[in-house]
């Protein structure tokens, strides 16, 4: 089960990786820039689209 980390404002993620200093500094990256939005720790099966009308997460640089 893979975990990431959403934001629910940009609708993008990152997932969540902490076995090496370059995802820690991606996932630090991230959580700054989306300090002010709303972000949840979710898996990543949750943000498959259920219908067409579902929001897409795509997956943040």
């Amino acid at each position: 089960m893979l975990r990431v980390k959403a934001c629910l404002a940009c609708k993008k993620y990152i997932n969540i990786c902490t076995s090496n200093y370059e995802d820690n500094e991606k996932l630090k990256k991230f959580e700054h820039k989306h300090k002010l939005h709303t972000t949840q720790t979710i898996l990543k099966s949750e943000l498959k689209p259920r219908n067409k009308f579902d929001t897409i997460y795509i997956e943040a640089d």
